[in-house]
């Protein structure tokens, strides 16, 4: 009697032991499993990350592109209107044109600071020259 208690008991804890294991590789399996999809997550992501980073660097350089060509035409643009000033002057009589050159024998020299009064705008103190 007390040997079919005893193996009665030892088939218990068998079956105990053999649930306990299969529900361990169940567990194994499942981390395993999401251990997995993690990894296949990460690699998306790096590679998101990676088209992402291709695309600023594009977009970056278009802007500098962008960026270039509207200063070349700002510049163009200033030349044209310079240029156009400078032909009108030329082509006004002497007496209108308020841009007169200096003559060699009058030359002035700055000297000092701006002089200004209340409501005034500055103006340089001018010495001519002995």
């Amino acid at each position: 009697m007390h040997l079919t208690a005893y193996l009665l008991t030892l088939d218990a804890q068998y079956d105990f032991l053999t649930r306990h294991h299969r529900q361990m590789i169940a567990r194994a399996e499942d981390a395993e499993k999401r251990n997995r999809q993690l990894h296949v997550d990460l690699t998306t992501a790096q590679a998101r990350v990676a088209a992402l980073e291709s695309r600023e660097v594009i977009v970056v350089e278009a802007l500098k592109q962008a960026k270039d060509e509207h200063v070349q035409k700002l510049m163009e643009a200033y030349l044209v209107t310079h240029n156009q000033r400078r032909a009108l002057r030329i082509q006004e009589p002497a007496s209108s044109n308020p841009v007169q050159p200096r003559r060699a024998e009058d030359p002035q020299i700055l000297e000092g600071h701006p002089v200004s009064t209340r409501g005034e705008k500055k103006a340089w103190n001018y010495q001519k020259e002995p």
